[in-house]
């Protein structure tokens, strides 16, 4: 047993020397590639536009915004204005078409009564006009 435990030990120590080894080399390249990343974020941040402040954008933003609603409130007022002379011209036809239904329904009165006094005097004239023709000697049936 102690010739296992002085192998185990031998091996604990070969492991424990290969661990800074294998692990400095992997530091050395993360710390390469960590400086190469750096490297790429100034260059971009250098090369980059400057990006104009927020209250910038914000104004403008807000100037676009404005613009379109003022110009979406000026169209709405004229729709509500159109709206509004078409419930007029409406009113006006509806009350011209009743005066028209009016001045039409006297017409046929008038024109019925006319037509009533014609056949009252046709009767009376065709009474007239029999007796007329039996004066002259005409048969009348």
């Amino acid at each position: 047993m102690a010739s296992t435990v002085a192998d185990l030990a031998r091996r604990v120590e070969t492991v424990q020397s290969s661990i800074p080894e294998t692990l400095g080399g992997q530091l050395n390249d993360f710390d390469l590639r960590f400086e190469k990343l750096e490297h790429r974020v100034e260059e971009l941040s250098n090369t980059a536009p400057g990006l104009p402040p927020v209250d910038q954008l914000l104004a403008a933003v807000d100037n676009l915004v404005s613009t379109r609603i003022g110009g979406l409130d000026e169209r709405l007022a004229d729709q509500v204005h159109a709206i509004e002379l078409l419930r007029e011209a409406s009113s006006q036809t509806d009350a011209l078409v009743q005066k028209l239904i009016l001045a039409v329904e006297g017409l046929a009165a008038q024109a019925a009564e006319q037509q009533a006094g014609i056949e009252t005097r046709a009767t009376e004239e065709g009474e007239a006009g029999d007796d007329r023709l039996q004066q002259r000697g005409y048969p009348v049936a």
